[in-house]
């Protein structure tokens, strides 16, 4: 991809960080996150990556612009907050960048494999049209958020006419963010404590 302008959430996680510096070589990208870590601002900054300041759900997106070719919105709620904080800030920080980049030629949600069901036999490959539910026995209230953001997007994409994709990806871990799933399952091994397993 060349000479696009493009809007990313979720830029300084593990899943999409490498993505965002190898897109910023031939392309206009701007990535929107709270930005606790100044260095890494920084760093985004040096490569000629713009950056805007954006609590999802909760700060405005007011004075950004609006003429992006191509919206990534994969920003976690991250932490644990109660199931109601995570739907709100999902649905709210779908529905405001999918209303403020209404222009954009697509828009891509990226969810996560936790939105579906708790399965009988859970070795066995999952079809897309598998029941949904929510089952993250390390985040609980991650899968409700999700739900709640991809319900959004449907219901934007058709409103809004805007092209939209929803991908469940699975875990996700690397050398940047916070390490992943992997790095947390890790740290309680170390600490005597139990694994969650789904």
């Amino acid at each position: 991809m060349r000479d696009a302008k493009i809007l990313v959430t979720g830029a300084t996680g593990q899943a999409l960080r490498p993505a965002v510096e190898a897109l910023a070589a031939d392309n206009e990208v701007w990535v929107l996150g709270r930005f606790t870590d100044a260095g890494l601002r920084s760093a985004f900054e040096a490569r000629g990556i713009r950056t805007v300041r954006w609590a999802m759900g909760e700060t405005s997106l007011a004075g950004l612009d609006t003429d992006f070719t191509y919206v990534v919105h994969g920003a976690p709620l991250r932490g644990q907050p109660d199931a109601n904080t995570a739907a709100q800030a999902n649905a709210v920080g779908a529905g405001e960048l999918m209303a403020h980049c209404h222009s954009a030629r697509a828009f891509l949600f990226l969810s996560t494999f936790g939105v579906y069901a708790r399965r009988a036999r859970p070795y066995e490959p999952v079809a897309e049209t598998e029941m949904l539910g929510g089952d993250a026995p390390f985040a609980p209230s991650y899968p409700v958020g999700k739900l709640a953001g991809e319900g959004t997007v449907r219901a934007f994409a058709a409103v809004l006419g805007l092209p939209a994709t929803i991908a469940r990806l699975n875990v996700c871990y690397g050398p940047t963010g916070w390490g992943g799933l992997p790095v947390e399952l890790f740290g309680r091994l170390l600490a005597g404590l139990p694994l969650w397993l789904p």
